[in-house]
């Protein structure tokens, strides 16, 4: 789930003997939902929760609490400047050069770029050394540098919804690297099915110990088979 990936990549888990982070968080959330300062909005096909939300009131505070103390910064605008030392990052509905535009970007650990009018990957990303978690989902972006290989902190890699079906083999030197997401769904005319395309292979994912999450990998071109 995102908003668990999100959590881990921020440091917000506490490690626990014989759990992953992951797992941990989930407890976390499942603590608030019992508490009701978390709402389900909408849930997968097997019940799992797949989207939350706050109570209007308790959002409300909660961003005003997040502006004030620098946690947070959405930019929905071109030619905005957010504060300095800004950890967290993202940009709604808004050029991605807003990144170029503002010099207080290289302390970034979350930059969530989902939805952005993007065609191509920015360049100015790699320079985001502390970048724990990318997401550049939803966009229309088609390939990833090998330089990628420069951002050895980052955790989460979502590419979900992009074009991208092939990554560099320079993949594998982010040994910290826990979620790897790549796929779309294309509606297919002749079936009334959804087809989910995955990536091609060209690094050596097995030596990625860290990995958590792993989808999805192209197995068979011709058959189109898929593998989690």
């Amino acid at each position: 789930m995102r908003l668990i990936r999100l959590w881990v990549a921020e440091g917000f888990v506490n490690g626990e003997d014989g759990k992953t982070v992951e797992e941990v968080a989930d407890s976390y959330l499942k603590e608030l939902l019992n508490r009701s300062l978390l709402q389900v909005v909408e849930k997968t096909s097997d019940g799992r929760m797949k989207t939350c939300r706050m109570h209007d009131l308790l959002r409300e505070i909660v961003n005003l609490k997040s502006r004030d103390q620098n946690f947070a910064t959405i930019a929905k605008e071109q030619g905005m400047v957010w504060p300095e030392r800004v950890r967290r990052l993202s940009i709604v509905s808004s050029s991605y050069k807003v990144l170029q535009q503002n010099k207080t970007t290289f302390q970034l650990r979350v930059l969530d770029l989902q939805d952005a009018p993007l065609e191509d990957f920015p360049a100015e990303i790699i320079n985001l050394y502390l970048l724990k978690y990318l997401s550049l989902k939803n966009t229309k972006v088609k390939s990833i540098p090998g330089s990628i290989k420069k951002l050895r902190n980052l955790e989460t890699l979502d590419l979900k919804h992009t074009y991208v079906t092939e990554l560099p083999i320079e993949i594998a030197e982010l040994k910290r690297l826990r979620h790897l997401l790549v796929y779309r769904y294309e509606i297919e005319s002749y079936a009334h099915f959804h087809a989910k395309h995955g990536f091609k292979v060209a690094a050596p994912i097995g030596n990625m110990e860290s990995l958590q999450k792993l989808c999805f990998i192209e197995v068979d071109q011709g058959s189109g088979a898929l593998m989690v």
